[in-house]
């Protein structure tokens, strides 16, 4: 799902760069995006960085109605040679509403490859408002003005990020992304936000959706994908964030090929196995959070992030690469744009169905317990924690003469997550011979603190 231009001297896995073929002119000048499936992506111009990055979304499936992701576009971008080398050729990406006449994407969609300079704006044409590709290459609307991250680099990927200003607005009012609307903008993750809800250093891993029409099947690391076709409907998948670290590991290990290296300013999502991931002619696209409970799609989602590069498509062992839209300077280049056009961005929704937690004490910690159903098979209760220190890590026990439930945590500190509780089956033995409610006490333990227990009435 995502796309990125290859920088100089490095080879970058075509599943992550945006989705080129030669330019055929159709009628009125348009290429017939049946060429477009048909036709094999152009090769990467000289002094091009090869294939090791790759972008589209891989084990997605079909979005019916746009009405699920209005904030998703198709970008074209039309090159008559120069832009992307010396070939006419139109590459294909994804993009973000923001406001009625602004777009985020990734710089290197709309970017010289080797300079970074941008594009001619008017080489830029949109699809908005639909799940399904066009017949045609659209014409309108057309770009006005691109302004590139003045931080970006072509050699390390970092700061991928562009801002797309139209020339015309794409809605008026204020449309909202609530299931029927096919155009609205989508609100930007918060710091606040970002430390709940992506979070790639939390567990259990944090889940998000990624979507676009890049390309659907998998491509190993350095794999070419000379014949791959883009899908004609939208697709999306939900797949979870990888801990910083262990991205940055996984990634430093295909340096020497020239695969970027993992920066603060970006975000690795994945399974462990593989098996969906962004890819090309995903780049630019979105990837969005739920910040409520429980989920209410696409009303409650934030955007986290942007597909930016991977390492081959969906492959074991290396995540899709993002680029981190809560980076302070990255949100404070969006925030300029938008405010230079006159805009106002929309606001982050506040997340409901969240239980309140009380203080806790330095180094120590609570915990309110709420069944995850009237019934007992539910299984699951909710530990709602709050820590004060730089990071808790532990074990919640629940015991009354035995251990009932037991979970493990990792959260940052001044933040709340819900951690779900395995109730054991004497647990469940217990909680009915009890008329389903049972007087149990946690045992929370932080880093470098006394165990803290707290008391509470377990319902089921």
């Amino acid at each position: 799902m995502r796309t990125r231009l290859p920088a100089p001297g490095r080879t970058i896995s075509a599943g992550r760069r945006p989705h080129r073929r030669p330019a055929h002119p159709g009628p009125a000048g348009a290429l017939a995006l049946g060429l477009l499936a048909a036709f094999a992506l152009a090769p990467a111009s000289a002094g091009a960085s090869g294939s090791l990055v790759s972008l589209r979304v891989v084990g997605a499936a079909p979005v019916p109605s746009i009405t699920s992701f209005p904030f998703q576009v198709g970008m074209f971008i039309q090159s008559p040679g120069g832009g992307f080398g010396a070939q006419a050729t139109l590459a294909f990406c994804g993009g973000v509403i923001i406001d009625p006449t602004q777009i985020l994407t990734a710089a290197h969609c709309v970017s010289n490859e080797l300079s970074g300079a941008p594009v001619p704006p008017a080489s830029v044409t949109l699809l908005a408002g639909t799940a399904m590709l066009p017949p045609a290459v659209p014409t309108q609307p057309v770009a006005a003005n691109i302004a590139i991250d003045p931080h970006y680099d072509t050699r390390t990927a970092d700061y991928d990020l562009a801002v797309v200003t139209l020339t015309a607005p794409l809605y008026t009012g204020s449309p909202r992304p609530d299931g029927t609307a096919a155009i609205a903008p989508i609100p930007l993750v918060t710091p606040a936000l970002a430390t709940r809800f992506a979070n790639p250093n939390l567990s259990p891993a944090e889940p998000v959706t990624i979507s676009g029409w890049g390309e659907t099947a998998p491509l190993g690391v350095g794999a070419q994908d000379d014949s791959a076709d883009l899908p004609h409907q939208l697709q999306a998948a939900q797949t979870h964030l990888v801990p910083d670290a262990t991205c940055a590991a996984q990634y430093a290990s295909l340096g020497s090929l020239g695969v970027p290296a993992i920066t603060p300013r970006m975000l690795c999502a994945g399974e462990p196995t593989g098996g969906i991931d962004a890819c090309s002619g995903d780049s630019g696209g979105p990837l969005v959070v739920d910040v409520d409970s429980p989920a209410a799609p696409p009303g409650d989602y934030v955007l986290a992030g942007l597909i930016d590069f991977g390492a081959g498509c969906a492959q074991p062992g290396f995540p899709g690469v993002y680029v981190r839209l809560a980076t302070p300077e990255i949100a404070a280049f969006i925030g300029q744009q938008a405010a230079a056009q006159g805009q106002q961005l929309a606001a982050a929704p506040a997340p409901a169905g969240i239980a309140p937690v009380r203080r806790m004490l330095a180094g120590s910690g609570t915990a309110s317990i709420a069944a995850a159903s009237g019934r007992v098979s539910s299984r699951v209760a909710r530990v709602a924690v709050r820590c004060r220190r730089a990071t808790c890590t532990g074990t919640i026990t629940l015991r009354t003469t035995t251990t009932v439930g037991i979970a493990h945590f990792a959260i940052a500190a001044n933040t709340t997550k819900r951690v779900p509780v395995r109730i054991t089956p004497r647990g469940r033995e217990q909680l009915v011979r009890h008329g389903h409610r049972l007087l149990t006490r946690a045992t929370l333990r932080t880093t470098g603190a006394p165990a803290t227990q707290r008391a509470f009435t377990l319902t089921g």
